[in-house]
């Protein structure tokens, strides 16, 4: 897997924002596809802009209690809310990776 330097080369390199915008998310597929193969998981991510705004205080930028209910809402859940919906999102992250469909 490349370091970030190797990442930053690689992006800086590219004439416009729309092949930057087109490798982005090509660069992104591809390294998330590549850790799950390495770990043998489904991967979730999480992003946020705190680094493009370090003025932000830490708490506007952090995880709370309203981000978790909104992924356990977008995800497909078994009935019975979202206890079960957490469930299903840790079910899914360990399914091996031969059997599970993304």
């Amino acid at each position: 897997m490349p370091n970030w330097s190797d990442l930053l080369n690689e992006f800086r390199k590219l004439p416009n924002d729309d092949e930057k915008s087109t490798w982005l998310s090509n660069r992104l597929d591809q390294q998330l596809a590549e850790i799950g193969d390495r770990r043998d998981q489904n991967v979730i991510v999480y992003a946020s802009g705190f680094l493009q705004k370090p003025s932000v205080p830490s708490f506007a930028t952090s995880i709370s209690r309203e981000d978790i209910n909104g992924l356990m809402c977008g995800l497909p859940r078994r009935s019975g809310g979202c206890t079960s919906g957490g469930s299903s999102v840790c079910s899914w992250r360990n399914t091996p990776k031969a059997i599970r469909s993304a």
